[in-house]
């Protein structure tokens, strides 16, 4: 049951992912084409990609290998998706709450999307260190 939820919330990821993807293009090629640019808009275009290579990874891992496979990754890919979960819990809590002038412009504001990973990582997090191993 726990897997189909995750298949579930992966599928509604995917949407958020091709968005993603597109958003940190829109922000890596322009420099490369002539436009003028923000260096920190480049960075976090980066820094999405990564994101979103982490978060399925993690996901693709788990779902082919279940939860030993997923305990035996490098836990660097679990520091570094808690990192990202939390600059997009964050970043969205900027865009909604604060004035967005208040961190950098608008760059910030490009892990707002992110968010909606937050709760199927947190899902994920947590068939993998807080059930019983299997």
């Amino acid at each position: 049951m726990s897997r189909a939820l995750l298949l579930i919330e992966a599928l509604l990821c995917a949407y958020v992912t091709f968005l993603g993807v597109m958003i940190a293009l829109g922000a890596i090629i322009p420099p490369f084409l002539g436009a003028s640019f923000q260096a920190s808009d480049i960075a976090l275009g980066i820094m999405v990609l990564v994101l979103l290579t982490v978060a399925w990874r993690l996901f693709f891992v788990f779902m082919r290998g279940g939860q030993r496979s997923a305990r035996s990754i490098n836990k660097a890919w679990w520091v570094v998706a808690s990192m990202g979960a939390f600059a997009c819990s964050v970043s969205a809590a900027i865009v909604q709450f604060g004035e967005e002038s208040s961190v950098n412009g608008q760059s910030f504001s490009l892990l707002a999307p992110g968010v909606f990973f937050v709760v199927p990582f947190l899902h994920l997090a947590a068939e993998v260190w807080l059930r019983e191993q299997r």
